[in-house]
């Protein structure tokens, strides 16, 4: 029971932990957004056609977390897993 009682904190800084992971990553995946802002700007001012296949940035978007996950992925609490962290930060992007 004390054990319990020590813990609650302790899970509470993780969850806390991993929440601003997640916006960190979802920050710098936000960043690769920047590009976006560009390509209408660039079809209006050169009058070309809109582009029919996705621009080469798109595929960068996830990179940060694609990254994250590869380097810190095992090291995930399982507590964390089950909320589906990397959810939050697709949801935040």
């Amino acid at each position: 029971e004390s054990l319990k009682e020590a813990r609650a904190p302790l899970d509470g800084m993780v969850q806390r932990s991993w929440e601003i992971i997640a916006s960190q990553v979802s920050s710098e995946c936000m960043s690769q957004l920047a590009a976006v802002k560009g390509v209408t700007a660039t079809y209006r001012m050169t009058r070309k056609p809109a582009p029919t296949t996705p621009s080469l940035f798109v595929s960068n978007i996830l990179k940060p977390l694609r990254e994250f996950v590869h380097a810190w992925g095992d090291r995930v609490p399982t507590t964390i897993k089950s909320h589906k962290w990397e959810a939050t930060v697709v949801i935040e992007v």
